[in-house]
């Protein structure tokens, strides 16, 4: 499917839009009654196999101001619940988020669950206190491809992860995960970084965290050609329309096996100082579908 290969890049994007929509929305709309915090929001998200993931969440609510407060609480999206709470109490009721997934059984997925709060129909006007939320993958399933926000994975033989924060407002999570026996977690960095006029190395560390060996990847990167240029074997300058221009790289490793690991790099050349900006996700591909996408770097001055 041609959205599969285009998700992991469209992942960021969109979940950087749903963040700054809201950051926005902080700033330039009322917010929901003074004195009524979230202190907690914690419970379990449950990933499946070829079906929209369950979600089990509960939030605590108190009420710090000196009036009783009625009104609504709820996930954007979601369905919204009446609540009645009198000054200097607290309560705790379960609530749904809005759940969108695309994907199918065995293959790769994508579950993105809206965990924004609104308050009778507007932002808290704090930030939620703590948030504790266990998220766990089908069974059999290999580590996250990705997560955004990202999340705190657990150490032990089967992955599971926790959305962990503090004093922070909530926003959409996205998470792709694959069933495919084939799962490659992929680690890019510059050398150097910061980055001046000159050669600049990129290397991209593959392990395959999956099930079986895989075979004929695919290693695709991106570029801006304005401040990059490289030449030769595996590079592509592709030119679209206004303002789509990305220097392409490409490479075929031939076979990676369960559990291994392997650096691949290349060199490019830096215009100029490159600063204050993320770099693409670099992206493996292994049977005409995605099987691994790589964080994205900063580049800082």
């Amino acid at each position: 499917m041609n959205w599969l290969r285009m998700m992991g890049c469209l992942v960021g994007v969109i979940v950087s839009a749903s963040t700054l929509a809201v950051e926005q929305k902080i700033s330039t709309m009322d917010v929901g009654p003074a004195g009524i915090i979230i202190t907690h929001m914690e419970g379990k998200i449950a990933l499946q196999d070829g079906a929209a993931p369950t979600t089990d969440i509960k939030l605590t609510i108190t009420n710090s101001s000196e009036k009783n407060f009625t009104g609504t609480i709820g996930f954007r999206g979601g369905d919204s619940q009446p609540i009645t709470l009198t000054r200097g109490n607290t309560t705790t009721i379960a609530v749904a988020p809005d759940v969108q997934y695309r994907g199918e059984r065995g293959h790769i997925q994508k579950a993105a669950i809206d965990l924004t709060i609104l308050m009778d129909g507007d932002l808290p006007q704090n930030a939620v206190e703590s948030v504790n939320v266990a998220v766990s993958l089908p069974e059999g399933g290999s580590p996250l491809m990705k997560a955004t926000p990202p999340l705190i994975e657990n150490e032990g033989a089967v992955p599971s992860y926790i959305l962990f924060s503090r004093g922070q407002y909530t926003s959409p999570l996205t998470m792709l995960y694959t069933m495919a026996p084939v799962n490659v977690r992929i680690h890019k960095t510059l050398t150097p970084n910061p980055i001046k006029e000159g050669p600049v190395t990129v290397s991209l560390t593959l392990t395959n965290v999956g099930k079986e060996t895989a075979k004929g990847l695919i290693i695709k990167d991106s570029l801006d050609p304005r401040d990059f240029s490289g030449e030769g074997e595996g590079f592509t300058l592709y030119q679209g329309e206004v303002n789509d221009q990305r220097l392409l790289w490409e490479h075929t490793l031939e076979s990676l096996g369960a559990g291994e690991k392997t650096t691949i790099s290349y060199e490019v050349i830096a215009n100029g100082a490159v600063h204050d900006v993320a770099l693409d996700a670099a992206s493996v591909i292994v049977d005409q579908e995605l099987a691994g996408i790589s964080n994205k770097v900063w580049l800082h001055k």
